[in-house]
């Protein structure tokens, strides 16, 4: 039995993704899933996350840096 594929809700794509990760400080797209991230990485690969009720947004080079909440 195959595995159902996991969709993300937003997609950002075309950004400059500041991920606070030393060994891949950025990255240029985001899946959100839930409101969590469920993916960082290249466009190539968040694409993969597109499903059919999924919000993709295309950032035009703008950048994206991490939220802070408080807890």
């Amino acid at each position: 039995m195959e595995e159902a594929m996991m969709y993300a809700d937003r997609v950002l794509l075309g950004g400059s993704v500041i991920t606070i990760d030393w060994k891949k400080p950025r990255a240029e797209a985001i899946a959100i899933k839930d409101g969590k991230c469920l993916l960082v990485g290249s466009n190539e690969e968040v694409r993969e996350m597109v499903g059919k009720g999924t919000e993709v947004r295309d950032l035009g080079g703008m950048t994206v840096v991490p939220g802070f909440n408080d807890a």
